[in-house]
């Protein structure tokens, strides 16, 4: 089968590294409603070997980019300001690498390691060789494919949820289609229990105990605010890169879903907002923005924080979507990857 029960207990988790890596490793306020749902429910997170390599590569990866770029912001400043004793203090190799393992460490009671044998390698380059998913043609994925056999090792023993959004894991590399039919096909051949959920909200979402009621126009306002700046530029850099001239129209309510978290006075959110978009161009009529993201809440305080947009779509009626998917800030490098689909 590939859907469970919505509720169903017990079952697996496993995390691709893009979800580790999005929600810095479970530290961001979704993650934090993740670990208060698989803890409720006594759920371990099944952490294959290869996924965690991966993680901590890029992690480092990203950290030595970050100094990179507050060095450039200091020598900036420095120029500005005539202050030539600003300077940076940033955590070297050695203390990222600690501060991982410590993350790691803290987790060590919800996850459950796999280690990479020779059976997954072996798995993994027999589906690059037949090119089925989540490999196809001129597209060798095989991470994915090693991680698609943890996947299966471990739904021999009960129902597994994998958030992943990675499009390789999809049919027709669409997240909105469900699992690819030949991974459906292989999972009912062999009478297992994978449900697949392209993110960690769409996952929570199908566990009613973690689902908090939260008062959404309090924060409507305070998200409004913190993405408005955000999809001005996306509009910008859109406009660059296609040759046209869109400027933002009134945006939709956002629609909001709060989830608990361990914390009791914090909650985490989901949002979406969704623009229209006006052009000069008669051609280019039913154009929408669409963006989405998280936030924490806290009601004691009303406060807002942590606002962040993490994908975003521009969509035009009857014709094709502009997708990409990012953390942060980062959308603007990730602009170039943008691909189209139906």
């Amino acid at each position: 089968m590939t859907e469970t029960q919505s509720d169903e207990f017990p079952f697996c988790l496993i995390l691709d590294s893009n979800i580790w890596v999005s929600e810095r490793l479970l530290q961001t306020a979704i993650g934090s409603a993740l670990l208060f749902a698989v803890s409720a429910g006594q759920a371990p997170i099944v952490l294959p070997e290869i996924v965690e390599l991966e993680v901590e590569s890029v992690f480092l990866q990203l950290a030595d980019k970050a100094v990179e770029d507050i060095r450039k912001g200091i020598g900036l400043l420095k120029h500005l300001s005539g202050r030539n004793l600003m300077s940076l203090m940033a955590p070297n190799r050695a203390g990222l690498e600690s501060g991982i393992r410590k993350r790691w460490a803290e987790l060590g009671g919800v996850i459950r390691r796999v280690e990479f044998t020779h059976r997954h390698a072996k798995s993994a380059l027999m589906r690059i060789l037949a090119k089925t998913p989540p490999c196809g043609d001129n597209n060798e994925q095989f991470r994915d494919c090693c991680i698609w056999e943890v996947e299966l090792e471990t739904a021999r023993s009960g129902p597994v949820h994998i958030i992943t959004n990675d499009t390789a894991f999809y049919s027709n590399r669409n997240r909105s289609n469900g699992l690819a039919s030949k991974l459906v096909e292989e999972i009912n051949a062999n009478w297992l229990r994978i449900s697949v959920h392209s993110s960690i909200k769409d996952f929570l979402s199908n566990k009613k105990a973690t689902i908090a009621a939260i008062d959404s126009s309090i924060i409507a306002a305070s998200i409004m605010e913190g993405a408005m700046s955000i999809a001005n530029d996306i509009v910008t850099t859109y406009n660059t890169k296609e040759s046209s001239f869109f400027e933002l129209d009134k945006p939709s309510p956002p629609r909001i879903q709060g989830f608990s978290t361990p914390a009791p006075n914090i909650f985490a959110v989901s949002f979406e907002i969704k623009f229209d978009m006006k052009s000069l161009d008669t051609e280019h009529r039913d154009t929408t923005l669409t963006l989405q993201g998280t936030c924490s809440y806290d009601p004691t305080q009303n406060s807002v924080s942590e606002i962040e947009v993490q994908g975003w779509s521009v969509s035009q009626k009857g014709t094709m979507a502009h997708t990409s998917w990012h953390k942060g800030g980062d959308w603007k490098e990730i602009y170039s990857n943008v691909r189209l689909i139906p």
